[in-house]
Parts: structure tokens; C-alpha cells; sequence
């Protein structure tokens, strides 16, 4: 999870300038960003980022917390700063319980990317199936897989079930990852050696994607092998299984290559979408300059990119212009009024002609109404239903922090590399999972 605060450190005039950083987790590096930002207009003038300095990550969030608000100084919800509280609580529920703790206002997110299986519309509408004939479990996926070749394979040689290579490692990262958010969500704790993940990763191990997927063969070695990869991206075959970003945009009608395809773990439980990497913002309540610095956050965070806000926010209820269209519609019809201009001085044997251009131009620009809005409010609705409610923004674990992770994706890729079996890696996990949140006691 990358965090980041953001404080005025000058002010000239009408102009402020004001310094963010992030903690990027993943390397312990912190990333700086300049902006100018214009009091009168409310602007944003410039931004100058990513310049990395190395420093000592924290362990968690609660840690992070501690070392940038020393003796917990925050934004009171009662009596703090409106702007952000009103903002913080526009956001879904699973954003904001993360943002508002006991009343008071911690932080807020400007950038999430949750992550899940899906699939190719393309290769599912060659299949002759529908979304609805899709599995909604992982056993569910793993039985499909299975029977894949018996059922699709004579008649449809041109689909593949994997669309990338590492259809495997793809399934064990967003399996590991849904089952640690699912622990977390439920019961604050994580235990990797329970009957769920062992149906989980033993249902996993025994499907054979050779047929589909060149990395059953080559494994890690695959990519040295150009001439595989070649043949694998090369071919006209279409592939059905894909990783997806989860965001509004993935349900617009206008993306016509993939949709999310969200699963349970198992029956009688809800899918669950993790939230691994969350990029957050909070003010400095030691800055000099609080009022402005609010204003620079609540300018920020409101000029938020229009997907952003879409996927933040539950008013964020208006579509979503395309930029282009006015344009290429005003394009088409001036085209339009000058073959009709034609027409009318035109000899009566060359109307037709113009006559079918003109209807054609026409049809066109119908057609080019699809194209209104980059997210319709159709669209938006397809997001509130199928992927906001399952958000969950997952805390720093031992299996996700960038500074302990490396145990256990070691570990992983001794699995992986079957070194070691499926109880060894589970066994030795809870091991490594139980030592280090002793530690952490």
C-alpha cells in the first residue's frame, strides 16, 4: 500500500507550492512531488514527480500513522476540517472505514487498483456462452477448466482458455490474495493451513493447462524460448481467461475486449475483491500553512481523473463525456452539409450517388452516438453492482508487505517449482506466518 502526505512548504503571492511524499512499500523508497498550485484560480499549475529518495519503511499502517501524526494528531470529524470530511464521506464504505476511525479523518485515497480474474468478450461470445454461463466459485472454475477440452475443443479449436502465458501463477496470486482478504475481513487474523485453502490449491494442482499455456512445459525458462512465445502470441487463437484491473471502465459498454470475472473462494461465501495497493493522501497537522494545504488536498481530490471518482465515490453519479465526440460528430456533419449542398446542384445522374453517401454519413453518425460518453450512467450502475460492494482494502500483512513478502514468494517458488509439496509449503508457511506475528506482539 503506498502512502502519502501532502503539506505547503512556500507560498508567493497567489501561488502556493506544495511538496507530497509516498511510501512505496514495495521498495522502501519515498517519492517526492512538487506542485504549484494558484490560491485565486484554484488550479493546479504544475507538478514535477517521482524523484526517489531511500529511507527506513514502516511495518504496517498503524506504524506509518504513528511516525507522520506524532501523538495522533488527525482531522476531527466533529470539529476538523469540512471540505476533506465531506469528501471522506462520499466514499464506499470499504474506502471509508479505512479513512474514518472513531471520528476522526486519517487519510483519503486518490488511486486503487484492485485486481481479478476475467474474461475475453470476444472468445466467450465465439464459445456461444454468456457471463451468466461462467463459474461464480474457484471449485466452479476449477471444474470448467477441467472439462474444458471435452466441451470446446472439437468445435472451437480457435479458443484457449489462457489469453496470457501463466494462467497458473495468475490463479495461485489472485487465490492467495483473496484468501488473506477474506481472513482479514473476517476474522482480523490470518491462518494459512485450513481445509479452504487446501481444497483451494489442491483443486488448483490438479488441472493440466499444457494444452493451453506453453509455462506447464517451460515453466519460469518459457520467455528464453521466442520462438514458444511467438507461436503462443501469434497464433489466431483467442484466449478466455485473462488478469483484470477492476475499474469502472473495465464495464463500459465501449471496452469490448474483457470484463472482471469476480469469484468466491467457495459456496455460501461472497466474492471478495482485494484492495492490495492504495495510494492514500493526509495533511501534515504540523504545517505551517494548514488552511492552504487543506485547500490544495480538497482541490486535488476533487479534480480526481473521472474514472477515479467513479470508482471512490458512490455520488459520483454523472456519465462521463467522451472528449472526442463533439468533435468527430461536428467533423462528420460538416461533411454531411457539404455533399448535401452537392446534391441540391447536382445533375440527376449523379444524385444517387450523393444520396447513398449522404445516407451513409447519416447511419455513421448514429452509429457514432454509442460513443457519447466514455461511462455511461448504464455503466456506472454495472460497476456499483458487480464490483463495489466486494471491495476490500486489505492492511499490511506479513504476506503483502514488501519487507517480509520476500519469505514467503521464496517459499511460493519452491511450490511453484514443485521442490516441495503442497503440506510442506502450507506447513512451512504457518510456521513462518506464526513466528513473525509473534514478533509483532
Amino acid at each position: 500500500m503506498y502512502w502519502a502526505c501532502a503539506f505547503c512548504n512556500r507560498q508567493e503571492g497567489e501561488k502556493l507550492y506544495c511538496l507530497s511524499y509516498r511510501y512505496d512499500q514495495a521498495d522502501g523508497s519515498q517519492v517526492y512531488s512538487l506542485s504549484t498550485f494558484d490560491l485565486a484560480s484554484g488550479e493546479m499549475l504544475s507538478l514535477e514527480e517521482d524523484t526517489p529518495l531511500r529511507l527506513m519503511t514502516p511495518y504496517n499502517d498503524e506504524q506509518m500513522l504513528a511516525v507522520v501524526l506524532p501523538g495522533g494528531e488527525t482531522f476531527d470529524a466533529d470539529s476538523g476540517e469540512p471540505a476533506l470530511v465531506d469528501l471522506a464521506n462520499r466514499l464506499y464504505p470499504s474506502y471509508r472505514d479505512v479513512c474514518l476511525r472513531d471520528g476522526k479523518l486519517y487519510l483519503l485515497p486518490v488511486s486503487a487498483y484492485p485486481q481479478s480474474l476475467g474474461y475475453c468478450i470476444e472468445a466467450l461470445e465465439a464459445l456461444g456462452l454468456t457471463e451468466d454461463d461462467l463459474p461464480k466459485t474457484y471449485p466452479e472454475l476449477f471444474d470448467f477448466c477441467a472439462q474444458f477440452s471435452d466441451r470446446f475443443g472439437a468445435e472451437h479449436p480457435e479458443v484457449s482458455l489462457a489469453a496470457d502465458l501463466g494462467l497458473r501463477d495468475l490463479l495461485l496470486g489472485l487465490i492467495t490474495d483473496q484468501y488473506v482478504a477474506y481472513q482479514m475481513k473476517t476474522t482480523g487474523s490470518i491462518t494459512l493451513d485450513t481445509p479452504l485453502l487446501r481444497k483451494l490449491m489442491s483443486g488448483l494442482e490438479a488441472l493440466d493447462f499444457s494444452d493451453w499455456d506453453p509455462s506447464e512445459t517451460y515453466g519460469d525458462d518459457v520467455w528464453s524460448h521466442s520462438d514458444v512465445v511467438d507461436e503462443f502470441y501469434g497464433s489466431n487463437r483467442l484466449g478466455l481467461f485473462v488478469s483484470c484491473s477492476v475499474s469502472p471502465s473495465e464495464y463500459a459498454s465501449r471496452n469490448t475486449y474483457s470484463r472482471p470475472l469476480l469469484l468466491s473462494l467457495d459456496d455460501g461465501l461472497e466474492p471478495i475483491l482485494p484492495a492490495i495497493s492504495v495510494r492514500v493522501f493526509f495533511v501534515n497537522p504540523r504545517s505551517a500553512r494548514m488552511e492552504q494545504a487543506v485547500q490544495y488536498l480538497t482541490v486535488y481530490l476533487q479534480n480526481l481523473p473521472w474514472e477515479t471518482k467513479v470508482a471512490f465515490f458512490e455520488d459520483a453519479d454523472d456519465p462521463v463525456p467522451n472528449p472526442y465526440y463533439e468533435s468527430s460528430v461536428a467533423r462528420v456533419q460538416a461533411y454531411v452539409d457539404d455533399l448535401e449542398k452537392q446534391l441540391a446542384a447536382a445533375a440527376p445522374e449523379n444524385r444517387a450517388e450523393l444520396e447513398d453517401a449522404i445516407q451513409t454519413m447519416q447511419d455513421n453518425l448514429q452509429e457514432m452516438e454509442k460513443d457519447r460518453y466514455d461511462l455511461s450512467r448504464e455503466d456506472i450502475a454495472r460497476y456499483r453492482q458487480n464490483a463495489a460492494p466486494y471491495i476490500y482494502v486489505l492492511p499490511q500483512t506479513p504476506l503483502t508487505d514488501g519487507d517480509t513478502a520476500s519469505n514467503f514468494s521464496q517459499l511460493m517458488q519452491q511450490y511453484r517449482q514443485r521442490a516441495i509439496d503442497l503440506d510442506a509449503y502450507l506447513q512451512e508457511a504457518q510456521r513462518r506466518l506464526r513466528l513473525m506475528q509473534m514478533e509483532g506482539q
